[in-house]
């Protein structure tokens, strides 16, 4: 095995393999996120789920850790905020590529809220104060 792990290494390292590997990553992590939570459950010893268990418990207490995951999670915002601080919305979600698809997933989202009883009574009581002020 560690001609093998030196090879791998060498491929990673390589600057030629960057894009390969970074492609590769990105795909493996998909499909690791693309998995439901049950699954993984399953592969779990109880053993194994007390360990995670107590490590998560211990991370979660530890100061250090806090400060480190705050400035890591600074960093990435600056570096998101400085890539798309000027971009508009539209440009960001490739609003002419996918408008059809928003549209149908924006009506899913509203129809339900504007037809709760509240939301009826609001737009009809802002409606007829817009027909009184027309006049």
């Amino acid at each position: 095995m560690p001609m093998i792990q030196s090879q791998a290494t060498a491929f990673a390292i390589n600057r030629d393999n960057q894009r390969i590997l970074l492609d590769f990553t990105r795909s493996i992590i998909r499909q690791l996120l693309d998995e439901p939570l049950e699954h993984y459950a399953g592969m779990i010893s109880a053993g194994q789920r007390k360990k995670a268990t107590t490590l998560v418990r211990q991370a979660v207490d530890d100061a250090k850790l806090g400060g480190l995951m705050r400035t890591v999670a600074l960093a990435l915002w600056d570096d998101f905020y400085a890539r798309v601080g000027d971009k508009r919305v539209g440009d960001l979600l490739r609003l002419e590529e996918h408008a059809a698809w928003l549209a149908a997933r924006c009506v899913e989202m509203i129809l339900p809220v504007l037809s709760r009883p509240h939301m009826i009574r609001f737009m009809a009581t802002e409606s007829a104060r817009a027909g009184t002020q027309r006049l």
